[in-house]
């Protein structure tokens, strides 16, 4: 005999009515009766995860999670090289201005992204 200890309706654990690991002890004296009121009693050992059926008195295997869906991705077009900018140019002038990342960074962006 086996009682399973069920939240929310699934099978959390598994306990076992005699326990080699307490010979003589019966579980009323190893769980608490708020416990072993939350159990269903059953003959076999029952898998976590497992879901009880009250209305069948049965337990069932939990049902597939669904296959994930995936977004197409964006079709990816590549920057012509002539309209890179010229790092080179953005190099000498972060030289020219700063030595502070922040300004260093600005400069970038508005390389990449374009100044107004």
């Amino acid at each position: 005999m086996f009682y399973i200890y069920l939240h929310e309706n699934a099978v959390q654990e598994c306990i076992p009515e005699f326990n080699e690991v307490f010979p003589g002890i019966p579980i009323e004296k190893r769980y608490s009766q708020d416990l072993l009121k939350k159990c269903v009693q059953w003959n076999e050992e029952v898998p976590q995860g497992w879901l009880y059926d009250k209305e069948t008195n049965t337990f069932n295997a939990p049902p597939e999670p669904p296959e994930p869906e995936y977004a197409e991705p964006e079709p990816f077009e590549p920057i012509p090289v002539e309209e890179l900018p010229n790092i080179a140019e953005l190099l000498k002038k972060i030289e020219e201005k700063t030595s502070d990342l922040q300004t260093a960074f600005d400069i970038i962006a508005e390389g990449v992204l374009g100044g107004d």
